[in-house]
């Protein structure tokens, strides 16, 4: 039997409570949104490992080159957690992305549009229902564009820290074999001669040794005061 407009206006009802259940569910959890100015952190702690690797390279010791390997590691470890964070909005999106079609394709509301009698009737709601449709629409796009963004940026720089973090290894590897090979010259043998671009690259080197060490530290003091309280209730107990 041919639906009466009382029906298609209940199915329109019910339509309109789907979009509305869906729009408040597509919003960006306040952990994800913040993950763009993490991801700009994590970008100031490659660009100065990079510049370092680049510039100062004949002033870099061993300490330098183990802090930089700990700070990549401690990056690396952030991206790992931001991406799973990610996955969980993109398929939350996903799955709302698939409701949101499977509603486009209700077949009563599709029978609506052919019924040229019911349609003329019904037509401020259906004006009202395609408003809704369009804003939920928008901001389901809206926010999968913002998670697409963040898992790009995660992977750009889950692959420079990978480079970077191989780099730092194999020169502590050389450094390591250094260690074992003639420190300073002979009593007998000219002083090694010191420039002043040399000693400029040790000055540069030594001032981003203490940026590094300020962002681990900053990187790191909630999970240092975590330890701290748990290690004062374990003291108590």
């Amino acid at each position: 039997d041919k639906p009466t407009s009382g029906e298609y206006m209940l199915r329109i009802g019910e339509v309109h409570q789907s979009l509305h259940s869906l729009e408040n569910e597509i919003p960006l959890r306040p952990d994800v949104l913040t993950l763009e100015g993490k991801l700009r952190e994590c970008d100031t702690a490659l660009v100065l490992v990079e510049q370092n690797l680049k510039k100062y390279s004949a002033a870099l010791n061993l300490r330098n080159l183990q802090m930089f390997s700990v700070l990549l590691q401690n990056v690396e470890h952030d991206l790992e957690r931001y991406s799973a964070r990610i996955q969980v909005a993109d398929t939350t999106l996903q799955g709302l992305r698939k409701e949101l079609r499977i509603l486009r394709r209700d077949s009563l509301l599709r029978q609506l549009y052919k019924d040229s009698v019911n349609r003329k009737l019904l037509l401020p709601h259906l004006r009202e229902l395609r408003t809704a449709w369009r804003a939920t629409d928008s901001l389901l796009q809206h926010n999968l564009n913002i998670v697409n963004t963040l898992k790009t940026g995660v992977s750009e720089k889950s692959i420079r820290a990978s480079d970077l973090f191989n780099q730092i290894e194999e020169r502590l590897t050389r450094s390591g074999i250094q260690a074992f090979s003639k420190e300073y010259n002979f009593l007998w043998e000219p002083a090694p001669t010191v420039t002043t671009e040399f000693k400029e690259e040790l000055d540069n080197s030594y001032r981003s040794g203490r940026k590094a060490l300020d962002f681990y530290f900053r990187d790191s003091s909630g999970q240092r005061a975590l330890m701290w309280l748990l290690g004062i209730a374990f003291y108590l107990w």
